[in-house]
């Protein structure tokens, strides 16, 4: 049975080993039954391969987003941001009215619609 606290190294799905002091190489998946894959979460801190650092946290309603947010959102200038665009989901005149179009196709329920206004988390990361 996998044992975490005497963990000697950790292997990931693509055969990456890393060690507790950092270092690591490629090797061959485990084929020992008694080894068992374990979420990510579970796994201990140096076995990490990149850490997110929360640097701040908010809530606010979704219609609060700032120009600077949706183009970190992956929205794009067009002709100088007469027309912008969301790779893959189309262009539009208003990058406002673009990101609501997007967001009220990943959020389609009532209660999390643009037009319903839903309080949203936003976090800034740091990669580490």
């Amino acid at each position: 049975m996998t044992d975490l606290p005497r963990a000697e190294f950790v292997v990931f799905p693509d055969g990456w080993r890393r060690y507790p002091d950092g270092s690591g190489h490629r090797g061959p998946l485990p084929r020992d039954a008694d080894e068992k894959w374990i979420a990510a979460v579970h796994m201990p801190r140096w076995a990490v391969r990149i850490e997110l650092i929360v640097e701040r946290g908010l809530i606010e309603p979704v219609q609060a987003i700032m120009r600077a947010d949706m183009r970190a959102e992956g929205l794009r200038p067009l002709l100088g941001g007469l027309v912008w665009r969301w790779p893959g989901h189309g262009t539009g005149v208003s990058l406002r009215r673009l990101y609501a179009r997007r967001w009220n196709l990943d959020h389609p329920t009532p209660g999390c619609r643009w037009q319903d206004n839903p309080s949203t988390i936003v976090l800034d990361v740091r990669a580490t």
